[in-house]
Formats: structure tokens, sequence, C-alpha cells
């Protein structure tokens, strides 16, 4: 599975897994951002302790559906297998839609392919979704499909 491409601080392509479309335990419609993006983001939205999130619009084709960019604090109080002195707590940014009937919509529309390849148990490298920030409150999105990765996968 490929690993996510960043191009600026602001602009990055992700290749959707389980938790992006909802198909997991927790149905989480979410995904955790790079982290070579984590500093403008924070910076952008302003993220901090004291503020953990912020609503904004993603952006595809003119239309723009609601969601959230969360800073997830991660300290590792509950952990399962590891010993909790063994997992340093961490910081990461993630874009969060569940709560949001449209945008999931979108979403479910826009990766059909991803749903189904996920479902039969495959793994997707072949569909990205590009985001690039166009302001504070808006993320264009580009749904991608990767042509030699579906010639080398056969």
């Amino acid at each position: 599975m490929p690993r996510p491409k960043v191009y600026s601080e602001s602009s990055f392509e992700v290749w959707p897994k389980k938790t992006f479309i909802g198909q997991d335990k927790s149905e989480s419609y979410c995904f955790t951002l790079p982290k070579e993006v984590f500093g403008e983001i924070c910076s952008v939205y302003s993220l901090n302790s004291e503020k953990l999130q912020c609503e904004f619009s993603l952006v595809h084709r003119g239309k723009e559906y609601p969601a959230q960019v969360r800073l997830v604090q991660m300290n590792r109080s509950k952990p399962t297998k590891l010993s909790q002195s063994a997992l340093p707590e961490r910081h990461v940014v993630q874009f969060s839609w569940k709560s949001h009937k449209i945008t999931k919509l979108m979403f479910t529309q826009n990766l059909t392919n991803v749903y189904d390849s996920l479902a039969n148990g495959e793994k997707n490298s072949r569909f990205s979704v590009l985001f690039e920030l166009v302001d504070q409150k808006r993320f264009k999105v580009t749904f991608r499909m990767d042509f030699q990765a579906m010639h080398t996968d056969d």
C-alpha cells in the first residue's frame, strides 16, 4: 500500500483504507494526515491543547462538504498489548466526517472501487485522494486513479 505523498505543507495525497471509508469496527470516517503537514495544519486552524478541533469544508466539483480537523493527543494511557512506558505520547492531526452524512455520501460515490476492494479483503493501491488547501476554511479534494498500479497488481 502506498504511503501518503506530501507535495507541500498544504498539499498531500492519501490512499484510503478502511477507517477513511468507515469500514473499520468504529465506523471512523477519518484519516491521519502525514506528519510533514502537522505544523502547517495546526497553524492554519489554530489547533492546540485548548482548541482541539475546527470545522472546515472539503470542496469537490464546486460543492462544499463539511468536515472537521482534529488535533488528537495520544497519551497511550490504556495500551492493550505493550506497556504504557513503551509507547511515547504523540500528537497527530486527523480529518473526520463521521457526523456529516453528505460528506460520507460524496466519498462513497467517488470511491466505489475502494469500498468493493476493501470489502473483499484487498488492499487499495490504485485509488487515491489529493487534498489541496484553498484557504483557511477549505480543502480541494481530487480523486485519482493509478493506471500503472492497475497493470502491475494483476
